[in-house]
């Protein structure tokens, strides 16, 4: 494990955050962690984990053998995730369990692969992909009121891996479209609650992560694409590659990115998570596991 110093810059803008979360009454504590996905090699996915900013102090969530693509709550206390059921040939479910590893719950589950869940801005509802219907779409489910629905999207239209906009009227999501919507594969966006308003953004796009600290200009999305990360605006324009690496989503300060990395260079091959700025920069491995995998990061 790397145990790496906070620049200055990251050391105000980490305080500054600290202060106004202070002010709103979240847990600031949980501001600085970040939960992932830590796999033994016998392992068919894996376990939740969370830790600091740095990649230190680890602290175990779950013990199934089968968990991934965690999320936290926007207000820092719980984490949504998958967990695979019945083994590889089972099923997706979708939890929620507390920052602290306490109470676990099921939200979704049944027959159907439900997986991808992406939490609203208010906390309030999960986008997820489901294919409950016989064919992929796109569900919304009500935390508070436990119930769920079908959002609207064109049946041309694959989607899978959504993201809510800032002010929570758009959700973008990686889709493959059909002939009839002119065949692209990548990022599109549509509206909520009502479906409409669909647009393509993103040639061959994957994993999108909608930037939150702007309400006002609909701030910008990380993606990836053909092993490299890529940030553009959210009407799909200033599209520019930062660094190699998949799954990327911003961290707390929205000044830098969080991904994972696979390498496959006998002896090492295994995936570690990372952490660089905005611009490409400041470049820092956040895990060094041999041959064990750390992915799906989220800060």
């Amino acid at each position: 494990m790397k145990n790496v110093k906070l620049s200055h810059t990251g050391i105000i803008a980490l305080l500054m955050v600290f202060g106004l979360l202070l002010f709103t009454g979240c847990p600031p504590e949980n501001y600085s962690k970040i939960v992932f996905m830590h796999r033994e090699s016998a392992a068919i996915w894996g376990d939740l984990y969370i830790m600091k900013y740095d990649g230190s102090d680890w602290i175990r969530l779950t013990d199934s053998g089968s968990d991934a693509y965690p999320k936290w709550s926007p207000e820092k206390d719980q984490i949504v995730f998958n967990r695979r059921v019945g083994g590889a040939s089972g099923h997706w479910d979708i939890y929620k369990i507390n920052a602290d590893g306490t109470g676990l719950e099921l939200l979704v589950g049944g027959p159907a692969d439900d997986v991808y869940p992406a939490w609203s801005p208010d906390g309030a509802k999960l986008a997820y992909q489901s294919n409950r219907d016989g064919r992929i779409e796109m569900w919304i489910y009500d935390v508070g009121h436990r119930s769920e629905v079908r959002l609207d999207i064109d049946p041309a239209i694959t989607p899978s891996f959504p993201t809510w906009s800032p002010n929570g009227d758009w959700i973008a999501f990686r889709g493959v479209g059909s002939p009839a919507v002119g065949g692209h594969i990548g990022i599109w966006i549509v509206s909520y609650p009502g479906g409409g308003g669909t647009s393509f953004i993103a040639e061959n796009g994957n994993h999108p992560d909608w930037y939150k600290k702007s309400r006002i200009d609909g701030g910008k999305i990380v993606y990836d694409e053909g092993g490299d990360i890529k940030v553009m605006k959210a009407d799909g324009s200033d599209k520019r590659t930062v660094i190699p690496g998949e799954f990327p989503t911003w961290s707390v300060n929205f000044d830098e990115i969080i991904f994972h990395r696979y390498y496959s260079s006998p002896p090492d091959t295994d995936t570690e998570i990372y952490k660089v700025r905005e611009d490409g920069t400041y470049l820092i491995q956040l895990t060094d596991d041999l041959n064990i995998d750390e992915r799906y990061p989220h800060w």
